[in-house]
């Protein structure tokens, strides 16, 4: 242990080879904190098809405070507690920041609150560091599976919480993604705000690339999740009057297909029984957004990787 002490108090006592600051990789986060929402939908469709339509809407309020308060107790004790297995005492909670500075109408230094994370008072080598990252993303299929047998407010908290706690572990991921390219042999010492790298840092690519693909993941989020449901409304709505003449007087089943100016392709299945009739609306991304999208995507992750490069004399973070 001596020998150990000995060896780190000589590596700590030089210059940090470069700091990791969360908070710079905003961009990152919102890309990776987008591709987790996609798969937490999808595992949530696999596990309970169903789940979404069966919340309680009566309790919502409840339910998200409820919610959030418990993702925010599991996913911080459960990032304690892999702290406590690798051998960490001195750890405490903290507020982590974004630095925003205002010069209108007078110069202000703001900094705005972006999350909570456990701050650790002792240096740490990078495997040790990365065992205690993901842990609390095991809590998020947990709950999906207990809300699968819960009931009223209690399914929609479980519901809540796994989507909150899923979305809560794209700060660790993003920095899980960080650590793995330093080198095998660096020591990491918590600085609050930042984490002070001794040994390799990342390649200065990777940060880039994960921050252009951050900005190029928020935009497809921002078409397929936000913008495609309107868009999808506004194709059903422009052809209600059509459809439901079509579906009363079809004598046989029948499917019609409606292309939205290349925006949207709505599909009606009708059938018919002699003594009842039913529809189902499905729809597809069509050509013309599906091009937008990609285009703006890789636009964002272009621009961003430009305006990066042209910090490049900066070190990572």
């Amino acid at each position: 242990m001596l020998r150990l002490n000995r060896r780190w108090g000589a590596i700590l006592g030089g210059t940090p080879s470069c700091c990791i600051r969360l908070a710079n990789y905003l961009d990152a986060m919102l890309g990776v904190g987008a591709a987790l929402a996609v798969a937490w939908y999808y595992l949530m469709l696999s596990l309970n098809p169903g789940l979404l339509a069966s919340l309680d809407p009566s309790g919502n309020a409840a339910a998200i405070l409820l919610g959030l308060l418990l993702t925010l107790v599991l996913h911080e004790g459960l990032h304690a507690l892999a702290l406590r297995l690798i051998g960490v005492r001195a750890m405490r909670l903290e507020l982590l920041e974004y630095p925003l500075g205002l010069s209108f109408p007078r110069r202000l230094q703001l900094r705005v609150p972006i999350g909570v994370g456990i701050s650790i008072g002792e240096p740490l080598t990078r495997n040790r560091a990365l065992a205690t990252l993901l842990p609390p993303l095991a809590l998020s299929p947990i709950f999906l599976l207990l809300a699968a047998h819960a009931e009223g407010v209690l399914r929609s908290l479980l519901v809540i919480a796994s989507f909150s706690n899923t979305i809560g572990c794209s700060g660790d991921l993003t920095l899980f993604l960080l650590l793995l390219r330093t080198s095998r042999d660096a020591v990491i010492r918590d600085e609050g705000q930042a984490l002070a790298i001794y040994g390799g840092c990342p390649p200065a690519p990777f940060p880039r690339a994960l921050r252009s693909l951050g900005a190029a993941v928020a935009v497809l989020f921002l078409m397929l999740v936000i913008i495609y449901p309107y868009l999808a409304t506004a194709a059903f709505l422009s052809t209600a009057e059509q459809v439901s003449s079509v579906v009363h007087s079809a004598q046989a089943n029948t499917t019609l297909l409606y292309d939205f100016h290349g925006l949207v392709t709505m599909r009606v299945d009708i059938w018919r029984t002699p003594s009842s009739y039913g529809f189902r609306y499905s729809y597809e991304p069509g050509p013309l957004f599906l091009a937008v999208t990609l285009a703006g995507a890789l636009a964002a992750g272009l621009a961003r990787h430009r305006s990066l490069r042209r910090k490049a004399g900066r070190t990572p973070g």
